[in-house]
């Protein structure tokens, strides 16, 4: 008997343990969620001539996913972070933000199919995840993972597009160009998807780096390689325009004393966790450390 109540005793600990981390773990992320950044990104300046020009079109789609990280600086007046248009023939897809909105519009042959500035938390000075999701029926708009807001509006079909769509400036082959639209902070992990993505696979690859030979991605920029190349079977390669500069993040150094400890069911352990690098690293990405529990 006193062997069975000491397994119970154990198996209670393992199960308040487990639970406690879970939830300091939900608790952290969303103390952290604010400074989380991709490990490399793109960084445009206040010129509004910073850019990244892209090599091909993108394609008709009844349905899509638009998806990145962005760092905003812009204080005020909204920044352009996707835009594929032809104002010629009056037909454009733009997604872009303000300093406490994100607004998404399409185009087609004069005819608006979409318009909608979503209103927000403030967005200026942390990182974000931001998602623009359209199907044949309606389009979503997703903030770190969370829907904000649903327009019953979709831009099936978009096109005639630019030859040279445009990441963080406004082009659109009039040739209209308006610098004051012009994106001012930093943008990583950027993706196209010809599918609409759902909250939960949203959710699931925000956080994580992807192969580029994911089903329906056809744009995938994440800069690690020190280029705008397009990791997609697109190959859709971008090319930096004015002052615009890639930044890669170097992991800091973690370090957890002591780094083993043997413990007895019930009692308590104490760790120091110290992570080791430049401002640079420790600020711009999130990085994690993990507890492992071992019965002896």
């Amino acid at each position: 008997m006193k062997n069975s109540n000491s397994k119970f005793i154990l198996r209670y600990f393992y199960l308040v343990t487990f639970a406690l981390i879970f939830i300091l773990k939900s608790a952290f992320a969303q103390s952290i969620s604010s400074v989380y950044g991709p490990k490399s990104y793109v960084t445009l300046g206040s010129s509004g001539n910073d850019y990244i020009s892209l090599s091909k079109s993108f394609p008709d789609m009844t349905s899509m996913t638009v998806e990145m990280w962005i760092y905003s600086q812009k204080n005020s007046g909204e920044g352009v972070l996707l835009m594929d248009g032809d104002m010629t023939q009056a037909n454009d897809l733009i997604f872009d933000m303000g300093p406490n909105y994100i607004e998404i519009r399409s185009d087609k042959s004069g005819s608006n199919l979409i318009s909608g500035q979503i209103s927000t938390q403030n967005l200026v000075g942390s990182w974000h995840h931001i998602a623009w999701v359209m199907n044949p029926s309606i389009s979503y708009v997703y903030l770190d993972g969370t829907l904000v807001s649903s327009v019953n509006q979709t831009g099936s079909e978009v096109g005639y597009h630019s030859s040279n769509p445009t990441i963080g400036y406004w082009y659109d082959m009039g040739p209209h160009t308006y610098p004051a639209y012009s994106f001012n902070g930093n943008i990583g992990e950027i993706r196209v998807w010809n599918t609409a993505l759902t909250q939960n696979q949203i959710q699931t690859r925000m956080n994580s780096v992807l192969t580029g030979t994911e089903t329906n991605l056809i744009g995938y920029w994440n800069f690690n390689s020190g280029n705008a190349n397009d990791l997609s079977s697109s190959k859709n390669n971008g090319t930096l325009i004015g002052s615009a500069s890639i930044v890669n993040v170097i992991a800091p150094t973690i370090t957890t004393q002591p780094q083993t400890q043997t413990v007895t069911a019930g009692s308590n352990v104490t760790l120091s966790v110290v992570a080791t690098g430049t401002t640079s690293e420790l600020s711009s990405s999130m990085h994690s450390w993990c507890i492992h529990l071992r019965n002896n």
